[in-house]
């Protein structure tokens, strides 16, 4: 970022109010349409905020909006400059962001055109303007009309995923997010607007684009290569200042005029790392760069870790290894995928972001998969990574679909991805850069099927594209870092099965899609996990205020509406009906319906996630699709639009902990394995208590155990006759796992049911609970007389988290839970006489 008083300095900011017109296109108003509108922003948000759209995602909008997108659009903005501000050698026009296709005017002078939502546009403008009023116009053009317009022109048709009938199935020739025209969660919008800042930027000397470096780690010491990206309009020698915190190194370097870099390198000892969660603080070190010229300065400031971070993909006795090691450790990436948090970016907030990250990191999350087809996130997002130890997995914005390779295209696409990776390398979270989404396994899907030489033809230009164009820009803009061609895939230029499981990554869709029983997921022993998700009904708090009360029930025309994996050929709401009924036997109220949706969603990852984790080290990785939502909808996220934790997220907390102690059935044998990433080893013992319902116990065991890291273990394998011998019952017994460290403190817990829950035989519960609100939190104890399974505290409008929530509660334990507010006035909200709890007896 720049220093904010250089800022102030050389930029003339033209956010703000602007002029908004419909030109051209539907409107289903009898008269124009003009508004004032804000910048950054988009049309539709300005429509909404302004009375003359109601909110796209309530109820059915979104159908009648469609014309929003396909009409061109004029922004218009007036503004004022001194002859000082003409006295600048240049004058740059510069846009952060455009969505997407434009035409922009200064004095109804034209100055440039626009096609790529993912660069940043520079147009030199002095000579265009004047003292005194100024007028900036920039038009937008439908983008359906541009992709269909490209894609009639490329003598090749291909394909991509086109997720809601209205929208083209061509949006892979224009470089503009795909999920913008719909995705399997999410609304067709095609927003269109000035999402990011404008200003025009003075420039008398070098102004700096961008910081770059470069680390090499050895003997406890890191050398740095500093690069500084600039534009100049005059030629010299710069004085070129760096500082890392306290230490400050300079040189006098050679500047030409135009586009150039310089480079200053120097070694610091003993440096603080950067750790990702679980192994170590996340150290960000100051960088200071600052160009001097005569009487001209440009300063730029930044935070970076010092780290070593690889994607290892090694052979080795079983297939091809693949984890990711920092700074010397193999890391068990445990982790989700991230899609954009809004289809409207400019609404996105700091603290929308901060709070689903710092969730993901509650979670025991250490790395977030930035998902190819929404966009590169805005700085911040990379910063709170940064902050909090999140690693992250970086798809270039390619998503489901072949791309064109004619040279137009390809000298966008380099365009793009230079920027970028200049535009974000510094930061420390990003591990790995990653070529596209599900791409390489688009070659063979459907649409290629038994066309022998189509596919060969594709596959010459999917390499053109990520092999041949991409792959050498990471190396030589950052060659510390990894990348990888698609995910899944089995590595650069190996393309028999992208999904093979033994030497790449996976996405693991059989249990969703394919239908399976949720025990598939331990057929499938994959080498890195990299995308696999069981989908669930958002919450009531959440869905109500978009839904109309005569609505609220699953089968309703709007909830239907608000669930987009049908537009995959897989009825969502369908599954989790045929899933419900397989595993609770039931389902009647709109809201138990909600409750029970996400009960199963958790059964589904957390089965697939304890088994991975099982087979560490074999498998070293498993993202969970997804984290968060971009519209209030049913979907397979572990955070809802608004932020609010699912069932899920609440478990992932407990099978993403350091360390895991989990059982499975294998057969007539109950197996109890213990798994630990955690660095500190510990030693202790495993206690294995078969109780039932009543609290009854009825078998008492224990095993030595110990952790290490990155080791996972059976404890032992007890056989089912031998439970039996002590009473155990299907319907009505439980098995209690624990491991206690030598403090004898709990360090993990599992409980295990022996039949499906709907043959369980639950009787009532008593469930007690007290609460006390208290300055910052609110205490609640909880005990019963019988075995609850998934209790679930509800605190209504309230925001905020549970220490523990969405579990088994065990006859005669009390249980002390705290809930902390999301922001001070939630406290204020939490009404105790209105926290409700669910569980499949009380439900």
């Amino acid at each position: 970022m720049l220093d904010h008083k250089n800022l102030l300095l050389n930029r003339i900011l033209l956010n703000g109010d602007w002029e908004i017109t419909h030109l051209d296109g539907e409107n289903p108003f009898s008269k124009s349409l003009k508004i004032t509108g804000n910048v950054p922003g988009l049309v539709h948000h300005d429509l909404v905020s302004q009375g003359i759209l109601d909110d796209p995602y309530e109820k059915m909008n979104e159908l009648d909006q469609q014309w929003v997108g396909g009409s061109t659009w004029s922004y218009e903005k007036a503004f004022w400059l001194k002859e000082e501000d003409l006295d600048s050698k240049s004058l740059i026009l510069h846009f952060d962001t455009l969505d997407t296709v434009t035409e922009i005017k200064i004095n109804e002078d034209w100055l440039g055109s626009t096609d790529n939502y993912f660069l940043q546009h520079r147009f030199e403008a002095k000579s265009h303007l004047k003292v005194g009023e100024n007028r900036i116009t920039v038009v937008i053009y439908p983008a359906s009309l541009e992709m269909n317009k490209r894609a009639g022109e490329y003598p090749l048709e291909i394909y991509s995923v086109a997720a809601r009938e209205w929208f083209p199935k061509v949006k892979n020739f224009l470089r503009k997010p795909a999920a913008h025209g719909g995705w399997d969660w999410g609304p067709s919008l095609n927003p269109q607007g000035i999402p990011g800042n404008v200003y025009l930027e003075k420039k008398d000397a070098a102004s700096i684009r961008y910081v770059t470096h470069s680390q090499i780690h050895s003997n406890g010491s890191v050398q740095l290569e500093v690069t500084v990206h600039y534009e100049s309009v005059v030629r010299g020698d710069f004085e070129m200042e760096v500082c890392l915190d306290e230490y400050c190194f300079s040189k006098t370097v050679k500047i030409d005029q135009g586009i150039g870099s310089c480079a200053l390198d120097f070694t610091i000892e003993d440096p603080n790392l950067w750790w990702p969660v679980g192994l170590g603080e996340p150290y960000l070190y100051d960088l200071r760069v600052r160009l001097d010229f005569q009487e001209n300065s440009d300063t730029y400031h930044q935070k970076i870790g010092l780290r070593e971070l690889r994607l290892l993909h090694q052979k080795e006795h079983a297939g091809v290894a693949m984890f990711f090691e920092v700074n010397g450790k193999p890391v068990f990436a445990k982790g989700t995928n991230w899609i954009p948090t809004d289809i409207f970016e400019s609404r996105i907030k700091e603290e929308q972001i901060r709070w689903e990250l710092e969730s993901a990191k509650a979670a025991h999350n250490n790395m977030i998969r930035v998902w190819g087809g929404g966009r590169y996130e805005r700085d911040v997002f990379y910063q709170i990574c940064d902050e909090l130890g999140l690693m992250v997995w970086q798809d270039f914005m390619f998503a489901c679909a072949m791309y064109p390779v004619n040279e137009s295209f390809v000298r966008e696409v380099k365009k793009e991805v230079t920027h970028q990776i200049r535009h974000l390398s510094h930061h420390a979270s990003i591990a790995l850069w990653c070529g596209n989404n599900e791409n390489e396994q688009a070659i063979s899907w459907e649409e290629c099927s038994g066309k022998e030489v189509l596919k060969e033809q594709l596959l010459q230009e999917y390499h053109k594209l990520y092999v041949d164009t991409i792959h050498p820009i990471v190396l030589a803009e950052d060659p510390s870092r990894d990348y990888w061609p698609s995910s899944p895939s089995n590595g650069i230029g190996i393309y028999e099965d992208a999904q093979d499981p033994t030497r790449g990554d996976v996405h693991f869709w059989s249990v969703w899609h394919g239908q399976k029983d949720f025990s598939y997921y331990r057929t499938c022993k994959p080498r890195f996990s990299s995308e696999f998700g069981f989908g669930s009904l958002a919450s009531e708090e959440t869905m109500n205020p978009y839904i109309s009360k005569d609505q609220r029930f699953i089968d309703s025309e709007q909830f239907e509406f608000h669930q987009r994996s049908n537009q995959t050929g897989a009825d969502g709401n369908q599954r989790i009906k045929d899933g419900i009924l397989r595993e609770f036997g039931k389902f009647d109220r709109y809201e138990s319906t909600i409750y029970l949706s996400q009960a199963l969603q958790m059964l589904a990852i957390q089965t697939a996630c304890e088994h991975w984790r099982r087979c560490m080290p074999y498998n070293m990785g498993t993202l969970i699709w997804q984290l968060n939502d971009i519209w209030p909808g049913s979907s397979w996220s572990s955070l809802e639009f608004d932020g609010r934790w699912k069932m899920l997220h609440y478990a992932m907390k407990r099978f993403f902990a350091p360390t895991l102690i989990s059982c499975f059935e294998e057969g007539k044998n109950l197996c109890i394995w213990l798994t630990s990433d955690c660095i500190q080893k510990t030693e202790g013992i495993v206690r294995v208590s078969l109780c039932d319902f009543k609290g009854n116990l009825l078998m008492k065991k224990e095993y030595p155990a110990s952790t290490s890291f990155n080791k996972s273990y059976e404890i032992v394998k007890i056989a089912y006759s031998e439970l039996e011998d002590f009473g155990m019952r299907k319907q009505d017994s439980y098995v209690l796992v624990q491991y206690f460290s030598n403090d004898d403190s709990e360090v993990s817990r599992s409980i295990h049911l022996f039949d499906n829950y709907k043959e369980l035989s639950l009787e009532g519960a008593n469930v007690r609970v007290g609460l006390r609100k208290m300055e910052s939190q609110v205490e609640a104890t909880i005990q019963s007389e019988n075995f609850v399974p998934f209790l679930w505290l509800k605190q209504g409008v309230a925001a905020g988290t549970w220490s523990d929530n969405a579990f088994h509660l065990i006859p005669q334990e009390k249980v002390l839970l705290t809930f902390s507010p999301r922001r001070f006035s939630d406290l204020e909200l939490f009404q105790c006489s209105h926290m409700e709890l669910n569980s499949l007896y009380l439900d």
